[in-house]
């Protein structure tokens, strides 16, 4: 380890990112000629040996020996518990296990490097974790298949479930799979199951022959895209340092006016989401070249590749509703949280209850550490959209006409809706990740009171006033 950070420390200095930070970068971009020569292993069990040194390897580079220590002991509990522990407790089990000694490693890092953003284990074994407690759910799912090929489950919950036990070497090869190793996006064992042995690519009318489609394009625009990305983060980071939204008066003290510091927020937290984008974006490409986030066939025949795909720059930049903000962003654990937490609060058929959507963000929080700033991010976030669902009820029907695939919008009223939908959006969105960047209580509260809590006012305002109208909108109707 030492003589890899020593040869890198010179191209660190060049580049201006820490040694830690860089080889977390070189590792993703190893992932394309690693990935791409994977396709051509020969045999399931050389293809599964494959992936499991070249994820041991680069978690040895980028973590040492004790994050493999920690790496292995935290997957090997689960692993021993599941060939004993009856399927239906797997899930709780899972989730209990893997939370523990997640926030086992998120406690150590607030007392030993408080504040701070260097690279240790804990970004892998949040990307395990939703590895592994979904194989949990999976595997739970398919025992309830086999005994009830008619059981009421989500669609998703049966396209996902798993009837047999992985073995060791498939179990560690799913979750050392390299190219989302280090920053996700996770994926189903069946996904990757189906991949290893070849069942992913065949589609009888397609591809009867079962080989992986050419992905040039899914690979080299996702890492072009990461490229521009990095280009403008350099930028906005440089001109834009978001450190100023939580000293006491920053921007006023620095003559912005009020309408200045949302355009500040937003160009300075632009700079840290291209952080995320860039890094989720050059994996995505990794995956695709290797043939994982091959997505199947359009009616033309066309392979796409979506399933690695796990943020929308775009739409969250210019989000046609507060609800895009979070569901096109961070994707596939956004996926995670709806399958196996979201809804596992109520039996297939039921509604879901209102606190589900609470006890999701709490569980996101929770997921990314113990700083106050995760939670106030996530509670505004959960109360937001419960905001949203409100005002879309109330404001909705009088821009559109029909339901659902007979909807129409009335113009220009839905004009004018949609456009102030994106402002109000973004507004939000940026307004509440702010304590998510921010970390601690007091950064947030000074960001808060920097910007007059003036978001919370008017949410708590909309928040009253929906709750209000659409419960009398329900009396009048029921009196009619």
């Amino acid at each position: 380890m030492e003589l890899v950070d020593a040869a890198l420390a010179p191209l660190s200095s060049a580049v201006g990112f820490p040694v830690d930070q860089l080889k977390f970068v070189l590792c993703v971009l190893l992932s394309y000629p690693l990935g791409y020569a994977h396709r051509f292993v020969v045999g399931n069990v050389n293809r599964h040996i494959y992936s499991v040194v070249i994820g041991t390897i680069m978690l040895y580079i980028c973590f040492g020996l004790l994050g493999l220590v920690h790496f292995f002991v935290s997957s090997s509990v689960f692993f021993l518990v599941m060939q004993s522990l009856p399927s239906r407790y797997l899930p709780r089990f899972g989730f209990f296990w893997m939370f523990a000694y997640l926030s086992s490693l998120h406690i150590y890092r607030l007392v030993t490097d408080y504040m701070g953003w260097s690279m240790d284990i804990t970004a892998a074994i949040m990307v395990s974790l939703i590895k592994i407690t979904s194989l949990g759910c999976n595997y739970a799912d398919g025992k309830v298949m086999q005994k009830d090929p008619e059981a009421k489950l989500f669609p998703e919950w049966k396209q996902y479930a798993v009837m047999q036990k992985p073995n060791l070497l498939q179990y560690y090869s799913f979750l050392l799979y390299f190219p989302t190793l280090l920053s996700g996006p996770a994926f189903s064992y069946k996904r990757y199951n189906n991949f290893i042995n070849g069942t992913l690519f065949y589609d009888e009318k397609h591809n009867p022959t079962g080989k992986i489609p050419d992905a040039t394009v899914a690979a080299v625009l996702p890492f072009l895209t990461s490229l521009g990305i990095m280009a403008l983060m350099v930028y906005l980071s440089a001109n834009y340092p978001y450190e100023i939204l939580f000293v006491p008066n920053g921007l006023q003290s620095e003559g912005y006016s009020f309408l200045g510091m949302w355009v500040y927020l937003y160009l300075s937290l632009l700079a840290v989401r291209c952080t995320y984008y860039f890094i989720w974006k050059l994996a995505e490409g990794a995956g695709n070249l290797a043939g994982l986030g091959f997505s199947g066939y359009d009616a033309n025949g066309k392979a796409q590749w979506n399933e690695l795909i796990n943020v929308k720059p775009l739409t969250i930049e210019f989000p046609p509703s507060l609800r895009h903000c979070t569901s096109e962003w961070n994707i596939k654990t956004g996926e995670w949280l709806k399958n196996y937490v979201y809804l596992r609060q109520a039996a297939p058929g039921q509604k879901t209850p209102t606190y589900a959507l609470y006890l999701t963000n709490l569980t996101s929080a929770f997921w990314h550490g113990f700083y106050p700033g995760y939670y106030l991010s996530f509670g505004y976030a959960a109360w937001n959209v419960d905001i949203y669902r409100n005002m879309r009820a109330i404001f909705r029907p009088l821009v559109t006409t029909g339901q659902g695939k007979e909807e129409k919008g009335i113009y220009p009223q839905k004009y004018i809706y949609d456009v102030l939908g994106v402002i109000l959006a973004s507004v939000v969105f940026n307004y509440g990740q702010a304590s998510f960047v921010g970390l601690s209580l007091g950064r947030a509260l000074i960001f808060f009171k920097n910007f007059y809590f003036s978001i919370h006012i008017l949410c708590a305002i909309f928040f009253v006033a929906t709750k209000v109208w659409l419960s009398r909108t329900r009396k009048t109707k029921k009196t009619e």
